[in-house]
This record gives C-alpha cells, sequence and structure tokens, in this order.
C-alpha cells in the first residue's frame, strides 16, 4: 500500500513538474510582435541617438572593447563590434572577465551590434531593435539575459528609442563572431519570466522641466543601479 501511495505521489510530481514546464514554455518570455517601425534616419535622430549612446545609456561600455589600462576604460575601436571577452567560464571567443569567472551561471559574451548583417544586427528590422532594446525579446523570440537593462531602457520615449536604433543603424558594419549565449539551469529558466512587453506610447520628457528631464536621464541612464540600496 505505501509503495503504491509513493508511486502515485511520484507520478503527481512529474505530472506537476511537466505541467509548469510546459507553461513556461508556452507563456514565457511573455512578448508581442515587433512594430513595423521604419526609422527614418534624420540628422537630429542621429545626433540625440550619438548622445544617449555614448553619454546616458552607453551602448558602447559593453558592446566594444575597453582599454583598461586608461582612466574610465573608455572603448575602443571598432565600436559596437562586441567585447572580445566573455562573462563566465570563458568557453566562448575570448577570455573571461576578471572576477566573475566563478560567479557567472554560464557564459555571456557581449554581442556585435554593427550592421554587419551575418554577425551583426544588419538583418534585423527596426522593429525588432526597438523590441530588445526596451521589452528584452530578441528577434527569434528568446529573452536577452537581463545584464542588458531593458527593464530599465523601457522607460526611454519612443522618440529616444528611434533615435538609438538611428545610431545602431550609424555603426560600420564589422565582421565579428561570438560564442552563442549558455546560461546554466535554473538560471535559464528564470530569465524567461524577466521580459514584458510594452503596451502604451511612451512619450517624450518635458525638457523645460529640469527637474523632470533630470530624472528622466537618470532613470535611463541607470544612476540609481549604484547609487541606491538594493536588495
Amino acid at each position: 500500500m505505501l509503495k503504491r501511495i509513493l508511486l502515485w505521489l511520484a507520478a503527481a510530481a512529474a505530472l506537476g513538474i511537466g505541467g509548469a514546464a510546459v507553461f513556461l514554455f508556452s507563456v514565457f518570455p511573455r512578448q508581442q510582435p515587433p512594430s513595423s517601425d521604419s526609422i527614418e534616419a534624420t540628422p537630429e535622430r542621429l545626433a540625440r541617438g550619438t548622445y544617449l549612446a555614448e553619454h546616458v545609456v552607453v551602448c558602447t561600455e559593453c558592446h566594444s572593447d575597453r582599454d583598461w589600462t586608461v582612466y574610465s576604460a573608455p572603448s575602443v575601436p571598432p565600436k559596437g563590434a562586441g567585447r572580445s571577452a566573455c562573462l563566465g567560464s570563458g568557453k566562448g571567443d575570448g577570455k573571461p572577465m576578471p572576477g566573475v569567472a566563478a560567479e557567472f551561471p554560464g557564459t555571456i559574451c557581449f554581442p556585435n551590434i554593427t550592421a554587419d548583417r551575418e554577425t551583426g544586427v544588419g538583418a534585423w528590422s527596426d522593429g525588432e531593435l526597438l523590441r530588445a532594446v526596451r521589452e528584452g525579446v530578441d528577434r527569434d523570440g528568446h529573452a536577452l539575459f537581463p545584464i542588458m537593462p531593458y527593464f530599465i531602457f523601457r522607460s526611454l520615449s519612443d522618440e529616444d528609442a528611434r533615435s538609438l536604433v538611428v545610431w545602431v543603424r550609424s555603426l560600420q558594419p564589422v565582421r565579428r563572431q561570438h560564442a552563442p549565449k549558455q546560461v546554466n539551469v535554473p538560471v535559464n529558466l528564470f530569465i524567461r519570466l524577466v521580459p514584458k512587453p510594452l503596451t502604451a506610447p511612451v512619450p517624450d520628457p518635458d525638457r523645460s522641466d529640469a527637474v523632470r528631464y533630470g530624472e528622466y536621464l537618470a532613470t535611463i541612464g541607470r544612476c540609481a543601479f549604484c547609487h541606491s540600496p538594493r536588495e
């Protein structure tokens, strides 16, 4: 009798785990189709996108190699071609980044975001880029690892997000392949829960209100990420 009860319990647990797995993989990451936006590359958008990408949201801080021998470790060319060193075990295309190899749950290489169609984002649509930056889903519908702070970049206004895409499109194509993402269990399951679709327009900040505009820049610039207590 006890053996039968244990078998039933084991079967129920297996069904429960299987059902949870089916639910997780069928529902998450939450996503919506990329927009059909075709963004006009105006000089104004390029100037705004360059300012944001290089001085506020600092895309090049991760998506370029950096000179660690110089104060503030500035990015070095080729701009946007991704980082040669990887986070994690070092099984990628470069040496692991110091201090994180043992703690990181897998291997993440910062990708190439130049216009190269095979190794960069040249084949991505504007809508796919917008969705990745603010909603955390790549062009294949996979969740981006949240070291890419899309959960913060969702606060980017629609126009500023378009300007960032124009900046990305301006990067000269560089053929540089990086190792694919490999995230260990159970973290690879948890990251599926992070992306969240934007369901309403995000208006431009009022630049005439210095406090509100400063708050907006501080938010997308992730000031609180370092300068506030965190759990």
